[in-house]
Parts: structure tokens; C-alpha cells; sequence
């Protein structure tokens, strides 16, 4: 088994990216919700 940390690093990274995508639009909808 070789260690693997920079692609490990990278797919972390683009979870990451993947969650905040996913997660973003709902933010911002509950932002535009709150306004009057």
C-alpha cells in the first residue's frame, strides 16, 4: 500500500466543495426568506 495523501487531499477537498454546492442554495434561500 502506497500512501496516497495528496489524492486523498484533493477528494476531500472537492467533498468539501460538493457539500458547500449542495448546501449554498439553501443558505441563500433562508437568507431571502427572512427579508421583509
Amino acid at each position: 500500500m502506497t500512501p496516497k495523501i495528496r489524492p486523498a487531499g484533493s477528494l476531500s477537498v472537492a467533498i468539501k466543495l460538493v457539500m458547500l454546492a449542495m448546501v449554498m442554495p439553501r443558505v441563500l434561500r433562508f437568507k431571502l426568506r427572512r427579508k421583509p
